[in-house]
């Protein structure tokens, strides 16, 4: 009986070893399963990850070849900037130099036109006392007892004497005008005149 029951408990733990067994092997399958699931999604991932990788890089290079590109216009948007600028300074330069110039000239201008008015006047009043001596002087020769003739000839003279005067009056007038023409349009256009 004794042997009987040994392989009794021999066969139980033979069926007990082999359940073991194929619970084992159905357990074994289940991790199998579960880590080719596991590794087919870690794969899907990872595929996904390098695609997105590269569409990333793919994005930055095109990305930075604009930043390049935004670069370089704007260099050359600057170095045009410079050259605009160092022309604007030069010119302005220029324009300066011509307006103390002209203000030079001006000046000389308004002073040989102002020396020529102050000759015209002097002229005018040297004149004006020859003719007042003259005069005076034609008056203390004319006497009653002069003839007709000698009258006529002192009226003639201080005819000519006032029209001599007039003239240069005008003449002093005429140049004064003349100048203030000259100051208006130089102001308006930017220009000299200059009186002869």
């Amino acid at each position: 009986m004794k042997s009987n029951q040994k392989l009794t408990k021999r066969k139980t733990e033979i069926e007990q070893e082999k359940a073991d067994g194929e619970r084992s092997s159905l357990a074994g399958r289940k991790v199998e399963c579960k880590l080719m699931e596991s590794t087919s999604n870690l794969d899907h991932l990872l595929t996904e990850e390098k695609t997105a990788r590269l569409k990333s890089e793919m994005n930055a290079k095109i990305t930075q070849n604009r930043s390049n590109e935004e670069i370089q216009k704007i260099c050359v948007y600057v170095e045009a900037l410079k050259d605009t600028t160092l022309k604007l300074e030069q010119l302005l330069e220029e324009e300066q130099t011509a307006r103390l110039k002209m203000e030079n000239f001006y000046r000389v201008a308004q002073r040989k036109s102002e020396a020529k008015i102050h000759k015209v006047e002097l002229k005018l009043k040297d004149t004006t006392l020859k003719l007042e001596k003259l005069l005076t002087k034609e008056n203390a020769k004319v006497s009653p007892k002069k003839s007709d003739d000698e009258i006529e000839k002192v009226k003639w003279n201080e005819k000519n004497a006032d029209v001599g005067q007039k003239k240069l009056s005008k003449e002093a007038l005429w140049l004064r005008e003349k100048q203030q023409r000259a100051n208006k349009r130089e102001k308006k256009h930017g220009r000299l005149c200059v009186l002869e």
